[in-house]
């Protein structure tokens, strides 16, 4: 798993994290689980529309986790300015409306206690007028297995 988070021109900070497995294809169920999060990160860029609540995305967020069977990990997600965590944070209380320039990253992280395993991605995106913006652009699906 690597979680980069790196501070740009101005002290600006973006995230990015990728699951990836290392030389041979993970077990069928590691696999769904991978999966079922590739799909679900697919969707975030259509959650993250001004004048929605942080909390709707993150309601969204847990409920599509849940509904396939898996556990929540860490926290949903953040703003992202001069620090690598600021307000909104993606989670079920945080009421903040979404406004247009706001720099998010959404991280969900499924988890699995019967294999005792767990896959995690997260990009940054940025709020417009239109919706949202993917500013990390490296798909996980091209680094899925790595040898």
């Amino acid at each position: 798993m690597m979680n980069t988070e790196l501070s740009g021109p101005g002290g600006y900070w973006i995230q990015m994290v990728r699951t990836s497995f290392f030389g041979i294809r993970p077990k069928s169920s590691i696999e769904r689980m991978y999966d079922t999060l590739i799909g679900i990160r697919s969707e975030i860029v259509n959650q993250l529309r001004p004048n929605r609540k942080a909390s709707e995305v993150a309601t969204w967020v847990r409920n599509e986790i849940t509904k396939f069977g898996f556990n929540i990990g860490v926290n949903f997600g953040h703003g992202l300015g001069l620090d690598v965590v600021e307000r909104p944070l993606v989670h079920l209380k945080d009421e903040t409306i979404l406004k247009p320039g706001m720099v998010i990253t959404v991280h969900p992280q499924l988890v699995s206690q019967i294999d005792q395993a767990t896959v995690w991605s997260g990009d940054t995106y940025l709020i417009s007028d239109g919706g949202a913006e993917i500013l990390t652009k490296m798909d996980p699906v091209d680094i899925k297995i790595l040898s």
